[in-house]
């Protein structure tokens, strides 16, 4: 990701560790991968929820479903929840391959989920796209 994502990611992270925030995260309906984009995004400045829809539209449906998922644990257990961007091992691999890696970090400082991806590379099938696109 490139340092606009990181700059989202910073805003983000901030926002979510807000009791407002917090509070309005029951609201969203379990497995909405729209609604939480939505979600995140009315949270951020205009610049960086333009950056967001642009980084999480390409992103696997299922990335915004887990986020929603390790947030509400960590949230359990009392914890903050994070999203950072990780670069690929491989970068020339992972691009021509349009490979997107997510995976959850668990600690007693709470919970992490770690993406990586080489923006504008992502396999088009499994690129982010409305629910009602999908059947």
């Amino acid at each position: 990701m490139a340092g606009h994502c990181r700059v989202m990611l910073r805003e983000l992270n901030a926002v979510m560790a807000t009791p407002t925030m917090v509070e309005e995260f029951d609201r969203i309906a379990v497995g909405d991968a729209e609604a939480m984009m939505e979600f995140f995004c009315e949270w951020l400045s205009s610049a960086n929820a333009k950056v967001a829809r642009e980084e999480f539209e390409v992103l696997p449906r299922s990335f915004l479903i887990v986020a929603q998922a390790l947030w509400a644990e960590a949230l359990d257990g009392g914890k903050p929840f994070r999203i950072e961007s990780e670069a690929p091992e491989k970068p020339i691999d992972a691009a021509r391959n349009g490979r997107v890696e997510f995976r959850s970090l668990y600690d007693n400082d709470g919970v992490a989920l770690m993406v990586s991806h080489v923006h504008a590379r992502e396999a088009d099938w499994f690129r982010h796209r409305p629910l009602a696109s999908v059947t």
